[in-house]
């Protein structure tokens, strides 16, 4: 079907879209520069044109040859992905980039907001990338390839009256992103003051009631906890499967450390109720690239076994507040510590042994609490937040599919 089931009302006679390869619309853009450029590098990444530095966490990947440049209001995008699906950005800075030159730069002759939410949204071109994959392997989306496929286009004025209705809406969801990264930013601000700089005992902003309760008391994590820190089951994920314990694994736990429900699998091996999570307990990633992330259980995520990449800790309720120790594997101090502490000459990691070294200054439980509750509100906030991004999102993916043909050309 070439005629999608919402229009706007001045094209609603305009008859079907037609079928067209892009090869018309697309132009291959392949200007080089040296690596001792001069012109901001970037990376094309799944959140859009990044500056290298803030990527890669304040570093510059050494380029031994030469860059791309991508002219302003110019495509680029990384043509292999890990699971079939692909990000094409914009260049949107008002001057030249550059960026890895394995990137394809392309313009373009069509509206480029239409073309960009054809490519990075729409069912007909997931169909066409997922075509591309083979089993075990990237998938390889050479701008060749991308010229060579054929979709249902409308025409020019339509295709405009659909990106600004599109765009109107990117808007108001970039505007809420603002909001969210503002509170982000807030609660990180707030975390520096709340807790103790490195070698004091004292926080710079304490609640009026506790202004004059003295020191707080220097200790470590593992003389807060009811029992030693345990890792979790050596055993591989399986599908997930209602009648099989739902399994926690590194890559199962978000940057935010929230449990990402949406990708849970399952364990197929007999486990006893202590290898279950229960309310309290926090685990820990410890080796790899997200060594020192952390994960507080939740009731509301369901009953959770945890793998062996994580370690449980399990905070005495009687000295410490579970949320507390949670917020203070959250600040500064404690990346710090996890940076120096993780360095191997493989892969980063830290062991039960280390982390039950980690040093921790706490102030009384009704501080703690107090903290704690406060931390937790605006994670509420920060999670309300995002919630209302993710609807945003799924209210523009439904227009899409209102507003472009569903069938394949």
């Amino acid at each position: 079907m070439s005629v999608p089931k919402l229009r706007f009302p001045e094209f609603e006679n305009a008859g079907e879209w037609d079928t067209q390869q892009l090869d018309d619309y697309l132009m291959a853009y392949n200007e080089r520069i040296s690596a001792e450029t001069n012109i901001p590098i970037y990376s094309s990444t799944r959140e859009g044109l990044l500056p290298q530095r803030e990527y890669y966490n304040g570093r510059e990947l050494v380029n031994e040859s030469e860059y791309g440049i991508v002219p302003n209001g110019f495509f680029v995008y990384r043509h292999m992905s890990d699971d079939g699906t692909f990000k094409f950005n914009i260049n949107t800075t008002g001057a030249c980039i550059a960026v890895s030159k394995e990137y394809p730069v392309f313009s373009t002759t069509m509206n480029p907001y239409f073309l960009q939410c054809l490519l990075n949204d729409s069912h007909a071109f997931e169909a066409f990338a997922f075509k591309l994959k083979k089993g075990g392997t990237r998938t390889r989306l050479y701008l060749s390839v991308l010229q060579s496929w054929s979709t249902f286009l409308p025409s020019l004025p339509e295709q405009k009256k659909i990106s600004d209705c599109l765009s109107s809406l990117d808007d108001l969801i970039t505007a809420h992103k603002q909001k969210l990264n503002v509170l982000k930013t807030h609660k990180k601000g707030l975390m520096q003051q709340l807790f103790p700089a490195e070698g004091e005992t004292v926080p710079r902003l304490r609640f009026p009631e506790f202004e004059n309760a003295g020191e707080w008391e220097v200790t470590t994590l593992g003389k807060c906890l009811v029992s030693k820190l345990e890792y979790g089951l050596n055993a591989p994920a399986v599908e997930y499967s209602d009648s099989l314990p739902t399994y926690l694994r590194i890559t199962d736990i978000s940057e935010d450390g929230a449990f990402i429900d949406s990708q849970k699998v399952s364990v197929n091996v007999i486990v006893t109720k202590e290898n279950y999570l229960k309310e309290g307990d926090i685990v820990l990633t410890r080796t790899g690239a997200s060594v020192g992330k952390s994960y507080r259980y939740n009731k509301d995520d369901g009953e959770l076994v945890f793998a062996g990449f994580l370690i449980r800790i399990r905070p005495d309720p009687t000295k410490v507040s579970s949320a507390f120790i949670y917020y203070n594997l959250n600040t500064s101090f404690y990346w710090k510590w996890i940076n120096a502490t993780s360095v191997r000459s493989g892969q980063p990691g830290v062991n039960s042994n280390e982390y039950s070294t980690f040093p921790l200054t706490l102030p009384s439980l009704p501080e703690q609490k107090k903290i704690a509750d406060f931390l937790s509100s605006l994670d509420a906030m920060i999670a309300a937040q995002t919630e209302k991004i993710e609807s945003l999102k799924l209210h523009k993916k439904g227009l899409m599919q209102q507003l472009f043909p569903q069938g394949e050309a």
